[in-house]
């Protein structure tokens, strides 16, 4: 989440991404505060199911953001 705001301070400003991480944060608690309830709700194996899920979206996101890194740090690759 971090590198993701930090990225985003360029693209748009200051007040944005700070917007931005406080809407974050406070999901992620409210995420957290019901996570007995959705546990109770997915059960086992759903909870299993649903880490494999976000594991794999989270792979995703990492693969975008290295490639867009190395896209930064070496232009010329872009075109191929």
């Amino acid at each position: 989440m971090l590198t993701t705001e930090l990225m985003l301070v360029s693209v748009h400003g200051r007040v944005a991404t700070i917007l931005s991480i406080v809407v974050n944060i406070s999901l992620a608690g409210l995420v957290l505060l019901s996570a007995d309830f959705w546990s109770r709700l997915l059960g086992k194996a759903g909870s299993q199911a649903f880490s494999k899920v976000a594991s794999l979206i989270l792979a995703a996101i990492a693969v975008m953001m290295i490639r867009k890194g190395v896209y930064g740090i070496f232009p010329a690759l872009v075109g191929q």
